[in-house]
C-alpha cells in the first residue's frame, strides 16, 4: 500500500489543479497536494469620508483640502487603487431643465450593421420591408421606448424622447465629474511609485475624458477643452503628476473652484471650473475645464443645461480611499494562503492633532459658498481696480475670508482603519487584523478642518514600523470556509512549500501603455496642435523615467482651446474672445513673476499644524519659460514614453545622469513572469474611435452625425442669443488661421 502511494504521489502533477487543493485518498492516507501560486486581487480599504460638505444655498462654489501622497505600495504595483475625491454638478432647481440634460442622439448612434431580425427589417429611410441582412439595424425598432428621439437634427420633434432618464422629473438632471487624487493605475505608464491624477473631468456619462491626450486612444480634437493649462512654470504631462524624489511623503494642497480665468468676454458668466495646488515647490493654478468641454455632450437643443450654466454649482462631494492590491495565492492542507504587495502606511509628526503613532490621509478641508474667486480675481486680471487688489496675497486673503469648516465626520462604528477583502460567490472574506485602526477624535478633527486619520500600534506583530513608515504584514490565511478563518501570519507561519513559491514569483510592472497614444499627436489630432509659438522641442525625463517632449504655445493656440475659439461664429466674435483671453493670462503670469508666488490658498490649520510638510512636484515639470515666452505662453507635452527619448527633441531641460535605459525590443511582447506566472497588464488597447457618423433610424431618415449640431454656452450674455455650431467629424476639422 505505501509503494502504491509513493508511486501516486510522484504522479500528482498529473492530478492535482492550478485552481484548487487536489485531495489523493489512498487506503487510510489523505494527502493534500498544493495548487500552483496564481496571480489575484485583494480589494482595500481605510480611513473614512472626513467632511460633510453643505449643498445649501445653490451648492458650493468651490472646495479645498490637504491629501497625503505618499508611496502605499512598497514593490512594483499590479492592481488599481487610489485615494482622494469626485465632485458632481449640483444645487440647482429642477425647474431650469426644460429639455433632457442627455443628447437623444447618443440614444441612437449606432453604425451601420446588417438587419437579421426575421419580420422586423426595413429600410430605415424609405420605412419598406427590407431583406434580411439588407438594410440597416433601426434602434427604434429593436427598441420602441426609443420613440422621437431618433431625429436629432430636429431639436424641437425631439423634445418629447422620453427614452431612460430622459423620461423622468428631472429629465436626467446636469451631467459630468470631476475626479482626482493619488494612486496607481495600470493603463498609465508604469512605475512603482504614486501619481497624482490630473486632469480628471469626464461628462455624458464618461462618453468623454479631460486630456490633451488619452492613455488608450487618440483623442478628438471636438472634445478638447476639459484640461485648458493656465501655469507658464508647471508642465502638466499626459500621464499624470509625479514627485519629487520618487519616494514622496507629504501633502497636496488641492483645490476645486469657479474662476474667471476662462471667461470668453466681458459678459461671458460661464462656469470654469479651475484646478489649484498648494505644494512646497510650486503654488497656483493648473488648469480648467472650458464650458465647451460640458456644452460639446449636452447642450443638443438651444434650452440645454450642463455644468457650464452658472446656475449650477457642485452638488456633490465624495472621499474614499479604495481599490486592489495585488496578491499571490495558493492553497493547501485545507487553507489558502496569500501573499500581498507589500504596503506600509506613512507616519506623522507631532502636531496638535497627530503623533508618530498616527497617519493622516485628509486634512484641512474648507468650502465656498461664494463665487470669492470670481470677484478676487478679476482685478488682476482684467488690470482695473486698485493695485492691492491685482496680486495673489489678495486672492489669498479673499480665499481665507470665504472659507468654511465643514462639519466633521466620525467613522461608522468599528470601521476607520486599514483592511482588505476578498469578494466570493456568497461571501466576503476579510483580513483586518494589521494594527492600524481609526485615530478619530472629535476635537482634533475639527481643529484640524476635519482629518482622517489612523492609529499605528507599533506593538502589534503585524506591523514592522521605522522613522518614516510603518509596513503591515504581507502574508494571510483563510478564505475556504468556516473551517479556515481570516488570520494576518507572519511569513513563518506559512507552508515551507507555499512560502517557497511565494518567494519565487514577482509582480509584474504594467504594459498596458507603452506612450503609443501620448504624443506625437496622430493624424486626426494635427488639427489641433498645428500652432506652436515654436517649433522647438524641449524634453525631460521624470522621477518615473518617462521622457516628455513639449512645445511652448501662446495661450490662446493650445490644443484645448481650439474648439472653443472654432464654435464661435467667424464674425468679429472669435477674434475678439482670443484677444480678450490673451490679455488676462498674460496679466496673470506678469503678476505671478511679480509676487514671486501664486499661491491662492494655505491650510486653514496653518502649515506647522500639518501632520508632514507639503510634498514637493517632481522638479523636471518645474520650468522657466524661454526668452520670448515669459508670459502668455504654456507648455504643452507633445510626446511622452517610458525611457525613450523623443528624437526631435532639440532642447534638454532639468535633465541630469544617469539616464534612463531603454527596454529590451522584446520587453513590450514579454508577458510571463520568470516564474511562469502571466502578467495580468499586458494587454494594450487598440485605440479604436467612437461611432461619429451614425446609420439611419426610421425618424431620421439619414445618416447623421453625433454629437451634430451643438448650442453653446454663449459668452455674450443672453442664452437666447446662442448660435448653433455644427461639430466637425475627425476627417473635416478646420484648419486655423495663421
Amino acid at each position: 500500500l505505501r509503494l502504491k502511494c509513493e508511486h501516486l504521489l510522484e504522479r500528482s502533477s498529473e492530478f492535482a489543479s492550478p485552481r484548487r487543493t487536489t485531495m489523493i485518498v489512498c487506503g487510510t492516507l489523505t494527502v493534500f497536494l498544493m495548487s500552483s501560486v496564481e496571480h489575484s486581487r485583494l480589494h482595500m480599504g481605510g480611513g473614512h469620508a472626513p467632511a460633510e460638505w453643505s449643498y445649501d444655498a445653490g451648492g458650493l462654489r468651490g472646495w479645498s483640502y490637504y491629501i497625503r501622497a505618499f508611496n502605499l505600495l512598497r514593490e512594483q504595483p499590479s492592481m488599481e487603487i487610489g485615494w482622494g475625491q469626485w465632485s458632481k454638478p449640483g444645487g440647482h432647481s429642477e425647474d431650469i431643465l426644460e429639455v433632457c440634460g442627455l443628447h437623444p442622439g447618443g440614444f441612437v448612434c449606432d453604425p451601420c450593421e446588417a438587419c437579421e431580425s426575421t419580420g422586423t427589417c426595413s429600410d430605415p429611410v424609405t420605412g419598406d420591408p427590407a431583406p434580411i441582412s439588407g438594410g440597416c439595424q433601426d434602434p427604434i425598432r429593436e427598441d420602441p421606448t426609443l420613440a422621437n428621439c431618433g431625429h436629432p437634427t430636429d431639436y424641437e420633434a425631439t423634445e418629447s424622447c422620453a427614452f431612460w432618464e430622459c423620461g423622468e422629473d428631472s429629465k436626467g438632471g446636469v451631467r459630468g465629474s470631476i475626479e482626482g487624487g493619488m494612486g496607481y493605475w495600470m493603463y498609465t505608464l508604469e512605475t512603482p511609485n504614486v501619481k497624482w491624477m490630473l486632469p480628471g473631468a469626464t461628462n455624458a456619462n464618461y462618453e468623454i475624458f479631460a486630456g490633451t491626450f488619452l492613455g488608450d486612444r487618440p483623442q478628438l480634437c471636438s472634445v478638447l477643452g476639459g484640461a485648458v493649462r493656465v501655469s507658464n512654470r508647471l508642465l502638466v504631462p499626459n500621464d499624470f503628476v509625479t514627485f519629487a524624489g520618487g519616494d514622496p511623503d507629504g501633502f497636496l494642497g488641492y483645490m476645486l473652484t469657479k474662476t474667471p480665468l476662462g471667461k470668453r468676454s466681458a459678459n461671458d458668466t460661464a462656469n470654469y471650473w479651475t484646478i489649484v495646488i498648494d505644494a512646497a515647490n510650486f503654488a497656483g493654478p493648473v488648469m480648467y475645464t472650458a464650458a465647451w468641454f460640458w456644452d460639446s455632450r449636452i447642450n443638443w437643443h438651444p434650452k440645454s443645461i450642463s455644468w457650464s450654466d452658472p446656475r449650477v454649482n457642485i452638488g456633490y462631494v465624495a472621499q474614499g480611499f479604495e481599490g486592489s492590491i495585488g496578491a499571490f495565492t495558493a492553497r493547501q492542507g485545507g487553507s489558502q494562503y496569500w501573499r500581498t504587495t507589500r504596503w506600509s502606511m506613512p507616519r506623522d509628526r507631532f502636531g496638535p492633532s497627530s503623533s508618530p503613532n498616527t497617519s493622516t490621509l485628509f486634512t484641512g478641508h474648507s468650502q465656498f459658498a461664494t463665487d470669492w474667486a470670481v470677484d478676487a480675481l478679476e482685478p488682476m486680471l482684467s488690470g482695473t481696480g486698485p493695485v492691492g487688489e491685482r496680486t495673489h496675497t489678495f486672492v489669498q486673503q479673499r480665499s481665507a475670508e470665504s472659507r468654511t469648516r465643514p462639519d466633521c465626520n466620525a467613522p461608522p462604528e468599528g470601521e476607520g482603519g486599514m483592511s482588505v477583502w476578498d469578494d466570493q460567490e456568497d461571501s466576503e472574506v476579510t483580513w483586518s487584523g494589521f494594527g492600524i485602526g481609526s485615530a478619530y477624535d472629535q476635537t482634533k478633527s475639527e481643529a484640524a478642518h476635519c482629518a482622517s486619520t489612523l492609529s499605528l500600534d507599533p506593538s502589534n506583530a503585524a506591523l514592522s514600523c521605522d522613522q518614516r513608515r510603518c509596513e503591515a504584514a504581507a502574508f494571510l490565511q483563510g478564505g475556504l470556509g468556516n473551517s479556515d478563518p481570516p488570520v494576518v501570519i507572519s511569513a513563518d507561519a506559512v507552508p515551507p512549500e507555499v512560502k517557497a513559491q511565494f518567494d519565487e514569483a514577482a509582480f509584474q510592472p504594467t504594459k498596458m501603455n507603452e506612450g503609443t497614444f501620448l504624443g506625437p499627436p496622430a493624424e486626426t489630432e494635427q488639427a489641433c496642435f498645428d500652432k506652436p509659438a515654436s517649433d522647438t522641442m524641449y524634453c525631460t525625463f521624470t522621477a518615473s523615467k518617462a521622457w516628455i517632449g513639449w512645445r511652448w504655445y501662446r495661450f490662446v493656440d493650445q490644443p484645448e482651446l481650439y474648439m472653443v475659439f472654432e464654435s464661435l461664429p467667424d464674425d468679429g466674435t472669435r477674434q475678439a474672445a482670443r484677444d480678450y483671453m490673451q490679455a488676462r493670462i498674460e496679466r496673470l503670469h506678469r503678476q505671478q513673476e511679480a509676487d514671486s508666488t501664486g499661491g491662492w490658498f494655505s491650510p486653514p490649520q496653518g502649515d506647522a499644524a500639518l501632520p508632514a510638510e507639503k510634498v514637493s512636484i517632481d522638479p523636471a515639470l518645474l520650468l522657466t519659460p524661454p526668452t520670448g515666452f515669459e508670459y502668455g505662453y504654456v507648455p504643452i507635452a507633445v510626446y511622452q514614453k517610458p525611457r525613450v527619448k523623443p528624437a526631435e527633441c532639440d532642447v534638454e531641460v532639468n535633465v541630469a545622469d544617469p539616464r534612463p535605459e531603454p527596454h529590451p525590443e522584446s520587453y513590450w511582447e514579454d508577458c510571463t513572469s520568470s516564474s511562469g506566472i502571466p502578467n495580468p497588464n499586458c494587454n494594450r488597447p487598440a485605440g479604436s474611435y467612437e461611432v461619429e457618423t451614425c446609420s439611419a433610424n426610421n425618424e431620421s431618415r439619414a445618416a447623421f452625425n453625433y454629437p451634430g449640431r451643438i448650442y453653446g454656452y454663449w459668452p455674450g450674455g443672453s442664452q437666447d442669443d446662442r448660435v448653433p455650431y455644427d461639430v466637425p467629424t475627425r476627417d473635416s476639422l478646420p484648419t486655423r488661421a495663421a
